[in-house]
């Protein structure tokens, strides 16, 4: 969910911002451990550029950010077998499940990038 939130707002970002950024994409797995002041650190910026970070990416704070990329490395067996091909010698019952899986997948991005506030404005 990270990376799709991150395509949709790079242009906005500034250069520390993008930073920030792209060392999450590369230390997913360590930034799990890791405090809001330890990334400014390893960043070299303030506390304040990663929760513009977070803000623009939609979250509420550091923390949801790492809820979500907790949530996602958790389902990573799931994007495998969504990556995989469907194969001319695939049984029906795999092909079922693979569409099933890429199905289930783009409603829960959808969902998830959907904003209430953006909706309620519209109406």
């Amino acid at each position: 969910m990270f990376d799709l939130k991150l395509r949709e707002v790079s242009n906005g970002l500034s250069a520390k911002e993008r930073g920030v950024a792209d060392y999450i994409i590369a230390n997913k797995q360590s930034l799990k451990n890791m405090s809001i002041q330890t990334l400014a650190k390893a960043n070299d910026v303030s506390t304040t550029t990663i929760l513009r970070l977070c803000h623009k990416l939609g979250y509420q704070g550091f923390s949801d950010l790492k809820i979500d990329l907790i949530t996602a490395s958790g389902s990573s067996k799931q994007d495998n077998v969504l990556q995989e091909d469907i194969n001319l010698d695939d049984s029906i019952e795999t092909v079922n499940g693979k569409i099933h899986l890429i199905e289930k997948s783009s409603i829960d991005e959808t969902h998830a990038m959907m904003n209430s506030e953006q909706l309620a404005k519209s109406q």
